[in-house]
């Protein structure tokens, strides 16, 4: 399973490749490639299941009220599917000393995996790790591109 250019997600917006990640996008929803016995056809993603990235303001880290409704719909996913863990990726974007981003994408980490456990998910189910700037998904230099890199990232880890 790969998200194609003219896939449209359930917001109806266009859902492309990000280079270098098969599987995921750039669009409101991103896809994940999962293990054959627990893809099904999910209504969030036209390609198949779906764990969803969350996304926060300039130099916050506490989470917005469309993040609460994408973080409910990832425990939904993960309460169905008990064995796997998830690693959730701190992101910034580039303005700021790195140190300042390093520790700015680990709070955002950190209160997404926080706010899951409220959600019912085990603790022992979710690591943080932190990139800071270093792993942009987008890499122009003015806010249309930002506001996608300041995201909380959610990847499979593998049976728990």
């Amino acid at each position: 399973m790969t998200a194609s250019a003219s896939a449209k997600s359930a917001t109806n917006k266009p859902v492309t490749d990000v280079p270098g990640r098969p599987g995921l996008s750039t669009g409101d929803q991103t896809c994940i490639e999962l293990p054959e016995e627990i893809q099904e056809r999910d209504t969030y993603c036209p390609e198949g299941p779906l764990i969803g990235d969350i996304y926060f303001d300039v130099d916050q880290y506490a989470l917005k009220p469309e993040a609460h409704e994408r973080l409910s719909k990832n425990a939904d996913f993960l309460k169905k599917n008990p064995k796997y863990t998830i690693e959730i990726q701190g992101h910034s974007d580039e303005r700021g000393t790195n140190d300042y981003n390093l520790a700015l994408a680990d709070r955002r980490a950190n209160v997404t995996r926080e706010y899951m456990i409220t959600l019912g998910i085990a603790a022992t189910r979710l690591k943080t790790v932190s990139f800071g700037e270093e792993r942009p998904v987008c890499t122009d230099h003015h806010e249309s591109c930002w506001w996608r890199n300041r995201r909380g990232e959610f990847r499979l880890a593998g049976p728990s």
